[in-house]
């Protein structure tokens, strides 16, 4: 016997890869309703016989696997389904049927259900006390998914059908793990998509990750890279302080000092001098020569300060220097070669952003050792101006959402968040401070777990893991709707990325965000130095609430939780109409909008062979454990970050567009450059919500008929 040209065993098999892959799609888009499992268990507590019945045409087995996945089978005394009984609720002959297999008196049965027909009315009618259960927010949550499905040709509705899986499962979920699936996870995914797509335009060799970002980042493009379609992606030490002593040539320079000035507000000649790692006590006797020590704080103008220019001139200083950089050049050649960026021909490199400072050092370093690839490509979340004016052909630098030269309304707000995309993504290990070689190898030395910046760290590190847990299972709910939906792009995501940097950067929500408000991150060049990023929270307004705005790096989150949706256009108002140029004059100084240009083969300086078959994964493999270790602790704090109720995405999305369209009007008037929106369609909200709206008044009207 064949089936449609099949043969009967092929069929069978095929029968059962689709129902297994039913199954599966079932296991991953259900969740528990917290209320019904609640009253089950309570029944269950009460010697109350429990059993469920549906009209479902997949065998029982099925049915039971997903309870399983969800500890809920064993609640359950009987199981009838209509695929084995051959009744329905919907005609009521499945009623008939129980009461009969059950022995019971229909009015000693209480019957619970979500259609009004077939739960309700059906089981009225065989005399059972029927309950109708109907939840708005998963009626609204339902018709919101039926707009989407119908509408998922149009571009934004794959959003929409990403953001409603997740976002009302909170079950067993804290703050956390919800910031990174429900905000963050949309934002690192879409940029992950964008850097695949730009690695294989570019048909770059392999993926570089720098940073401590890096780790998981990289998680992110394998997770997206099962089928292996894109370039190998590799995570390397690519630090501030390794990538700054790889690019010192001859001493210290201006450019050497400007690159310390960002990692510290302290100016010592102990915190500025910190990447050599000068002995303290030879640095203390240098600076004693020119009549100051090297803890002391350095006076305003400094760098024209004659103590200072001398000390910096210093022969002994100098020389110093130039022992710790060629013995760490040495090393990180090494280390390069064994990672296989030496001997790439096109390598990208991505971090999260904002100047490219690693990649420009980077490349230095590889310039002056005679090694630099044909094209190295830095691909970005966000870059600023001084990316722009440093980038050449064949050192380019690519940003997907936030760039300084163009103003897209959701992009630009990364800019007063810097802080937070990098924390988010931190690795739960120490910066790379230097080198250190084992058996011809050479591997990353990570600053210790002792020193005063990683302990703070560390007291964070739970949550930033639980924060990452989410991000990852948002990327698995990107793939998975990719396999459902196959005529919808991955660039479909970008609105949502790029709407999602808004929602945190000005709509975050106190209750949720308030921990990541407080977590210390160190971006450091050899100093201890912790960055917080955002201020404490109290309830009300209070006469120094201005004060706490203008000190706070997050300043359009205190300005929303303290002053409100009003509030937070009135500093959104001030603080464009402040930074945004005239019309006339240009967005960033000398920006470079040429294309990436590979540097011809023939005038490579190098022919450095990389093999690299063999290049231990070090890092990765200490982030991996570390994340580990950290994920298992932050389920455990769980309790501390409960999650509540969360603002709905449509409301979110409204107050973005309306404030983005009361700053482009005030603009205007001003004669300022305009922002440009690029996120989730809010003509398509609308939409939507009515279509919502409509669904849930012919219900209402529907079940006063019936009844």
């Amino acid at each position: 016997m064949d089936v449609l040209g099949v043969a009967s065993v092929q069929a069978t098999e095929l029968a059962r890869n689709v129902l297994n892959f039913e199954l599966y799609l079932e296991e991953e888009v259900l969740k528990v309703d917290p209320g019904m499992s609640q009253l089950i268990q309570f029944a269950v507590s009460k010697d109350i016989k429990v059993i469920y019945c549906s009209d479902m045409y997949l065998p029982a087995r099925f049915i039971n696997s997903i309870l399983e996945k969800f500890n809920l089978l064993d609640l359950f005394s009987g199981r009838y389904v209509s695929s084995e009984t051959k009744l329905l609720k919907r005609t009521g002959n499945l009623f008939d049927y129980i009461i009969k297999s059950e022995s019971v008196n229909p009015k000693s049965i209480l019957h619970i259900g979500d259609n009004v027909v077939s739960d309700y009315v059906n089981s009225k009618s065989k005399g059972i006390c029927g309950l109708w259960l109907r939840d708005n927010v998963y009626q609204s949550r339902r018709y919101s998914l039926e707009y989407d499905h119908l509408n998922q040709h149009n571009p934004a509705s794959f959003p929409f059908l990403l953001a409603e899986q997740g976002r009302f499962d909170t079950t067993g979920k804290n703050s956390a793990y919800l910031v990174g699936r429900n905000t963050l996870g949309p934002v690192y995914t879409s940029f992950i998509v964008d850097v695949q797509k730009k690695a294989v335009e570019l048909n770059v060799d392999k993926v570089f990750f720098l940073a401590r970002e890096g780790f998981a980042l990289k998680r992110i493009y394998d997770y997206l890279n099962q089928n292996e379609t894109h370039p190998e992606s590799v995570y390397i030490a690519g630090s501030r302080i390794l990538s700054f002593l790889y690019s010192v040539d001859k001493g210290v320079g201006l450019r050497h000092l400007a690159d310390i000035f960002s990692n510290t507000s302290i100016y010592t000649i102990s915190n500025l001098l910190a990447p050599f790692a000068i002995d303290t006590e030879i640095l203390e006797k240098i600076c004693q020569k020119y009549g100051l020590s090297a803890s002391d704080i350095l006076p305003p103008g400094f760098l024209e300060w004659p103590p200072f220019i001398r000390i910096i001139e210093d022969e002994l200083l100098n020389d110093q220097i130039m022992v710790r950089i060629l013995e760490h050049r040495e090393l990180y050649t090494r280390y390069l070669t064994q990672a296989g960026l030496i001997g790439t021909s096109k390598a990208m490199v991505v971090d999260v952003g904002w100047g490219g400072q690693i990649q420009d050092n980077l490349f230095r370093g590889l310039q002056i050792t005679g090694s630099e690839p044909h094209l190295l490509v830095g691909c970005y979340l966000a870059l600023n101006e001084k990316a722009h004016q440093r980038k050449q052909p064949n050192n380019w630098k690519h940003a997907t959402h936030s760039d300084k030269g163009f103003m897209e309304w959701n992009g630009y707000s990364a800019f007063d968040t810097v802080f937070i995309y990098e924390a988010a993504v931190r690795a739960s290990h120490g910066t790379v401070l230097g080198l250190h070689k084992v058996n011809d190898e050479v591997f990353p030395s990570l600053k210790s777990d002792d020193t005063n910046s990683r302990i703070t760290e560390k007291f964070d590190d739970p949550y930033l893991a639980e924060l990452q847990r989410g991000i990852i299972d948002f990327s698995a709910s990107f793939s998975l709707c990719e396999q459902l939906y196959p005529s919808i792009a991955p660039t479909y995501l970008k609105p949502y990325g790029l709407t999602c940097i808004s929602l945190v950067s000005r709509f975050a929500d106190h209750s949720h965000y308030s921990w990541l408000a407080s977590v210390g991150n160190v971006a450091d060049l050899g100093t201890d130095y912790v960055n917080v990023a955002g201020a404490t929270i109290s309830n009300g307004f209070s006469f120094n609430t201005l004060k706490i705005i203008k000190q706070s790096p997050w300043k359009e989150f205190v300005a929303f939780n303290k002053l409100g949706f009003m509030g937070l256009i009135s500093i959104s108002v001030y603080r464009y109409l402040r930074s945004i140029p005239h019309r006339t004059a240009g967005l960033v100084p000398r920006p470079l909008f040429n294309f990436p240009q590979s540097r011809s083969p023939e005038a490579s300086l190098f022919d450095v062979p990389s093999d690299n078959k063999h290049f231990d994964d070090y890092l990765f493999k200490i982030a991996q454990a570390g994340h580990e270790q950290a994920s298992e602790l932050g389920r455990k704090l769980s309790s501390e970050l409960s999650p509540r109720e969360l603002y709905s995405i449509d409301k979110l999305i409204g107050y973005n567009y309306l404030t983005y369209r009361i700053v482009n009007v005030v603009l205007s008037l001003r004669n300022k450059h305009l922002f440009y929106y690029e996120g989730l369609s809010f003509k398509y909200v609308l939409k939507r919500r009515i279509y919502v709206l409509k669904k849930l008044a012919k219900d209402y009207l529907k079940f006063i008929r019936v009844v």
